[in-house]
């Protein structure tokens, strides 16, 4: 006795069979551009940051059980959490940062900003590893 419904044939298995591949592949290529987009930007900041520092600038950190809640300064940042302690970031960087090293530093951010939004703009490529840190 026969079944009611679709007949199934190779074809028609070979049809599902891609078109579920193809809705794999798409969510794949959008989680990769949402995540090489989240990296750039990232890295935008701490360009931005690094570069306002080098230009003598100052900024106020909220600091809350250890993490940043809040900038005042080049970047707007504020997290959900109250109180805490704050510090103050100067364009007079803490020790181990001199101009030259802020610069190179702001370099390499801006560097790996670039990689990953071409990274984000063609997200089936493969992405290179970073380069190592300046000192």
């Amino acid at each position: 006795m026969r079944l009611p419904g679709p007949k199934f044939s190779v074809r028609r298995l070979m049809v599902a069979v891609a078109v579920v591949a193809l809705l794999v592949g798409s969510e794949m290529t959008r989680r990769r551009w949402a995540y090489f987009r989240s990296i750039a930007h990232s890295y935008a900041g701490a360009e931005e940051f690094d570069r306002f520092l080098l230009g003598g600038g100052t900024a106020i950190v909220r600091m809350e059980d250890g993490q940043v809640s809040e900038i005042h300064g080049p970047l707007s940042f504020r997290s959900g959490a109250e109180g805490g302690g704050s510090i103050e970031v100067t364009g007079d960087p803490s020790p181990g940062y001199d101009a030259e090293s802020l610069r190179r530093r702001a370099d390499y951010h801006a560097q790996l900003r670039r990689k990953y939004e071409r990274a984000a703009r063609y997200p089936w490529l493969a992405v290179v590893p970073d380069p190592p840190k300046p000192r």
